[in-house]
């Protein structure tokens, strides 16, 4: 398990395919047409301040009073709201107690400025959502590390990659702070497995042991509250029953007070050692605690070993099997292709008479129609020859043209 925590500045116009301060509060309260990702969303819980549209409207009348280092009116892409995510290990056992210490860590953090903290259930992993706007006469980058970082930077005349850099470095102490004050106390791993590129046995021999370190810390803290109560107990009891004496004068004799004194010394010694005696035993108890982990650490390392062992033997002989299957396939393909070799070849020269006798079809019908447009065309002009020849010739010659074929001629 380790830690998750970002933090992101938001404007009430953004830029480009970004998202506005509007966006961020819609779905932060679970509206329909901004928690898409969500499959089961449910109502947030507020567990601070306002809520997220509310904080919204503080950070945009923040932005309308505030002025940008030139005493100019604020840009509308300039950021208004501080909006953050700490998120707990959807496995852990410790989520209510991680809740609780996180919002005073984010009050202690942010102070005033911090507005709303909501709480989301219905993802993967639990997380609380915050915001933060800066107080009116503030600038935004004292809520932001990373932006007041490059900030100065860039005041000091660096360069774009050096402001970067100065960004990066203020974004990675604000990581740390979160680690030390609040992460490592839930046993939660400053940065993951993929960023320390671990295998996952590293990992989960790393986690066991950052495990370890945890209760021996707590171990250590609760025998330092421990001694603190045996020191009030045992002065309470002497200063109570008999130091007391030493206030009541003349009641008692030097060599009673004497006597009051040394046991009173004896008493100190006595539970000095006692407790020495406590704390030699709680740390046999933390090196045992550790050996053993160490040796199931060791014992699950070997069984792992063991388990990937098998799955590559497993692995190997399932190649192997996959290579035979595909050597066999690639028979059968040959042999299939040769099966059908001989009758794709005569199919393609079926094809091929086919298509010239289609041609030749096409041919003759081709010439069919020409010889039926020409008898189509032979009466009209034999009715033009008729005219010419009345035209040309006297009547008395065409009074010997036989009447058969003048008929003809005007059909």
């Amino acid at each position: 398990m380790y830690q998750f925590g970002h933090v992101e500045a938001y404007a009430r116009k953004p830029q480009k395919g970004g998202w506005s301060v509007h966006d961020i509060a819609s779905e932060a309260e679970r509206v329909p047409a901004h928690c898409k990702h969500v499959l089961m969303a449910k109502e947030p819980i507020r567990v601070f301040g306002c809520s997220p549209k509310e904080a919204v409207a503080l950070a945009e009348a923040w932005g309308a009073q505030a002025k940008d280092g030139l005493g100019r009116k604020l840009r509308s892409d300039a950021p208004v709201l501080l909006a953050g995510i700490l998120s707990y290990p959807k496995d852990g056992q410790e989520w209510s107690a991680f809740k609780a210490q996180a919002l005073i860590w984010l009050r202690k953090t942010y102070g005033s400025a911090l507005k709303s903290v909501v709480v989301h259930q219905d993802e993967s992993h639990p997380h609380l959502h915050f915001y933060a706007v800066p107080e009116f006469g503030q600038d935004f980058n004292v809520l932001h590390p990373g932006r007041a970082a490059a900030a100065k930077a860039k005041r000091n005349g660096d360069q774009k990659a050096l402001q970067q850099r100065a960004h990066n470095e203020a974004m990675r102490a604000w990581q740390d702070r979160l680690y030390l004050e609040l992460g490592r106390d839930f046993g939660l791993a400053r940065i993951g497995p993929k960023r320390q590129r671990l295998t996952r046995r590293e990992w989960k021999a790393q986690q066991a042991a950052q495990q370890a370190i945890l209760v021996a810390e707590r171990a250590a803290k609760a025998e330092a509250v421990l001694s603190k109560q045996q020191q009030a107990r045992v002065m309470l009891h002497i200063e109570g029953r008999e130091v007391g004496l030493l206030r009541k004068q003349r009641l008692y004799d030097r060599a009673e007070l004497d006597r009051v004194r040394d046991r009173a010394f004896t008493e100190g010694i006595t539970v000095q050692m006692g407790r020495q005696g406590e704390a030699a035993k709680i740390v046999a108890e933390r090196r045992i605690f550790v050996s053993e982990n160490i040796l199931k650490i060791e014992s699950d390392s070997k069984n792992i070993q063991a388990h990937l062992a098998e799955q590559e033997a497993t692995l190997k002989a399932r190649e192997s099997a996959v290579a035979d299957q595909e050597q066999q396939l690639q028979a059968w393909a040959v042999q299939l292709t040769e099966q059908q070799r001989e009758p794709l070849a005569e199919a393609e020269a079926k094809l091929a008479l086919a298509r010239r006798r289609l041609e030749e079809s096409q041919d003759r019908e081709k010439a069919l129609k020409a010889r039926v447009e020409r008898a189509e065309r032979l009466p009209i002009l034999l009715s033009k020859l008729r005219k010419e020849l009345r035209q040309q010739l006297p009547e008395a010659v065409l009074e010997l043209i036989p009447r058969q074929s003048h008929g003809y001629g005007m059909g």
